[in-house]
């Protein structure tokens, strides 16, 4: 049985962020920004790209430590126990988000009923011996 490795797992979710990001993104950021979107877009872009550059600034600055190691070793094991846990938080509601956007889209474009279980289920059934 083949596997995924963690490096190809970062990939598929990397690709799939930026797919979802150009076809969901825009129509959120229009429902709560109104006339204003071209706003809201370019914040998005910077911060988006200050983010990039900080991330590429750690990796070629550290290549052979992760990022918890780099907290831990900087500020102590409880700073980075907390730093994760927000970006636990932070990256819940992002999945979270998608999920609700892509049910709403099976429910208007796909569907006239469409149960939320039939939906969930298998987005959480993960057989043994798979990642």
């Amino acid at each position: 049985m083949t596997r995924i490795t963690n490096r190809q797992l970062g990939i598929i979710l990397f690709i799939s962020t930026i797919a979802l990001k150009f076809s969901v993104k825009p129509s959120i950021m229009s429902k709560y920004s109104g006339v204003d979107i071209y706003l809201a877009i370019i914040l998005d872009v910077i911060l988006e790209l200050m983010m990039f550059a900080l991330i590429l600034y750690f990796v070629l600055k550290h290549p052979d430590e992760d990022f918890y190691d780099y907290l831990k070793n900087s500020f102590g094991v409880v700073f980075a126990k907390i730093v994760f846990a927000l970006l636990f938080i932070y990256f819940l509601i992002k999945t979270l988000l998608t999920v609700q956007e892509i049910y709403i889209y099976f429910l208007e474009t796909l569907f006239d009923n469409f149960n939320t279980i039939y939906f969930v289920v298998p987005l959480l059934y993960q057989p043994k011996g798979r990642i």
